[in-house]
């Protein structure tokens, strides 16, 4: 495995497309080569090159095929203004034999037309334990993570992104802004053990996690606020026609068509799903927003088929939880998932010792 120190380095990932990588420390804006490679005035002023193109066989154009392994470290400010390209990201395309883990891409800025993420535009291979937080523009098919996740041709296994969790802002350019989600714009693959809890606004097919999901989508969230003005928009799934599966959304926003899902016409498979608020349209459980915190899901068995052994976990109000909010995920790290709701507490009360009988007070400064 080659290791990745530089910005130079991660650039010449583009001339060896099949191979695999280990990023082996933080890479930022006052690294050497940041203004070449990364910033805004870089490649003639727009930004970042993606590595590799579309893997989808109308048009396949050398994607990713590899193995980047982020090994825990970040990758920050890149921009990328492209706003006429397709593939845009990080990554353009990935194809079913690669994999991106285990990395966190922060502070990013992504302008692109069509299959665009931060992490990367069209995946087709798998995306697992990444982190993403900045800005993402675009018309159509556009996400946190993946603009789009595709389904393989002729066997091939789907694209796949887990154990993954986006802070993104994606939203519409020129006013256009169709199929835009939180996680993904456009799904055909598997979606599973992440979340989403950026802001989304576009037009139509807009969701929380995914704008439009025609495969699976699994034991995921979404706390997206929504601002869309069209149709099919959805607090967790703009439209689906696909499989929902132990999955919740809490966000919401003007004009959403369903709490869960804003249209699943097609007839879809809704199991073992809940919202508290925005419209009942019959795709999913609505719940009152009391029996989806703290102690409740498991002890009223409110939350059906979530399995708070290994994959979730309740959030009581103790430790370093501020109050009881609703289930987390095992597979993506507490703290992203507090901090994003405001509850993160970073100090917790001084514990006296069991053989005595005295109260230490707290305080917070």
């Amino acid at each position: 495995m080659q290791d990745v120190t530089t910005w130079e380095e991660l650039d010449k990932i583009r001339n060896g497309l099949s191979g695999e990588y280990r990023l082996t420390q933080d890479l930022t804006t006052e690294d050497s080569g940041y203004a070449e490679y990364a910033g805004e005035s870089a490649n003639g002023g727009s930004g970042w090159n993606p590595i590799g193109g579309s893997p989808l066989a109308s048009n396949n154009e050398d994607p990713f095929t590899g193995v980047f392994d982020g090994n825990g470290y970040s990758i920050n400010g890149v921009v990328v203004d492209q706003p006429e390209d397709t593939n845009v990201g990080l990554f353009g395309g990935t194809d079913s034999n690669s994999t991106v883990k285990d990395v966190s891409i922060t502070d990013i800025s992504i302008a692109g037309n069509d299959k665009v993420g931060a992490v990367v535009g069209c995946c087709q291979g798998t995306v697992s334990g990444v982190a993403a937080n900045g800005d993402v523009t675009a018309d159509t098919d556009a996400g946190g993570i993946a603009g789009r996740i595709s389904s393989g041709d002729g066997g091939v296994p789907p694209g796949e992104v887990t154990k993954s969790y986006t802070t993104v802002t994606v939203i519409a350019r020129d006013d256009i802004g169709l199929n835009l989600g939180g996680l993904t714009g456009l799904s055909t693959g598997v979606i599973s053990q992440s979340f989403a809890a950026g802001s989304i606004g576009g037009t139509s097919f807009v969701g929380g996690l995914a704008g439009i999901a025609f495969g699976t989508v699994e034991d995921s969230y979404a706390t997206s606020e929504l601002t869309a003005n069209g149709v099919d928009i959805g607090g967790l799934i703009g439209s689906l026609d696909g499989e929902l599966k132990r999955s919740y959304a809490v966000g919401t926003g003007p004009n959403v068509e369903g709490g869960l899902v804003g249209n699943a016409e097609s007839g879809p498979t809704v199991e073992e799903s809940y919202y508290f608020q925005g419209p009942n349209n019959g795709n999913g459980t609505q719940l009152e927003q009391a029996d989806m915190q703290g102690e409740e899901p498991p002890k009223a068995g409110n939350m059906e088929g979530f399995d708070f052994t290994t994959t979730w976990e309740t959030v009581t109000g103790d430790g370093n939880a501020a109050e009881p909010s609703y289930p987390i995920l095992t597979a993506v790290p507490r703290e992203a998932q507090l901090s994003d709701r405001e509850i993160l507490q970073t100090q917790t009360p001084p514990t006296a010792p069991t053989n005595l009988k005295v109260s230490l007070p707290f305080t917070d400064g």
